[in-house]
């Protein structure tokens, strides 16, 4: 999938919870694939802002709504204006999977209404739902949400550079 989409000139990055999934990028970097994994945690990826066009988690288990959504708020300085979001597994399409994934269907439901809300206040627009995938677009234009202007939720970074995110806590 990479290849497919480095020949259309897109820029992907996989999130991953932990290290372990390393041996994905080492796989597709042996292959000639361009590779970036994400890794989350507290400190900001060491990427600048805008770097990418579509970052896609698979089944990762992240804890995206947590923590006020801060991890799809760093989703969301990486991706370019225009990008995309893809999440594929749980919590999405949790009304048909929750009893394979074992996991109470309260609990999924509020994983993806935390989502949903986070992916609100960033003002990512949904483009498509179905099974287990879910696509969101950052919008091209900020000015564009003003709803989010007016929300007491939404917080607005205050810094002179965005690409200093070398061992940089993340912030909500």
């Amino acid at each position: 999938w990479g290849a497919y989409l480095w020949s259309r000139n897109v820029r992907a990055m996989s999130f991953a919870p932990r290290d372990s999934h390393e041996a994905q990028v080492q796989f597709a970097l042996e292959r000639g694939v361009p590779a970036v994994i994400g890794v989350l945690g507290t400190i900001k990826l060491p990427y600048p802002t805008r770097a990418f066009d579509m970052a896609h988690c698979s089944r990762c288990l992240i804890p995206w709504g947590a923590n006020d959504g801060m991890y799809l708020m760093e989703v969301d300085r990486v991706l370019r204006p225009g990008g995309y979001w893809i999440l594929s597994g749980p919590p999405i399409n949790w009304k048909v999977n929750y009893k394979a994934w074992q996991r109470p269907k309260e609990d999924l439901q509020e994983e993806q209404r935390k989502i949903e809300e986070a992916a609100k206040l960033l003002c990512w627009e949904k483009k498509y739902e179905h099974g287990e995938i879910a696509i969101w677009q950052k919008r091209v234009n900020d000015e564009a949400c003003r709803s989010r202007q007016d929300d007491p939720r939404a917080n607005f970074c205050k810094t002179d550079d965005t690409d200093d995110v070398w061992y940089k806590k993340m912030e909500a």
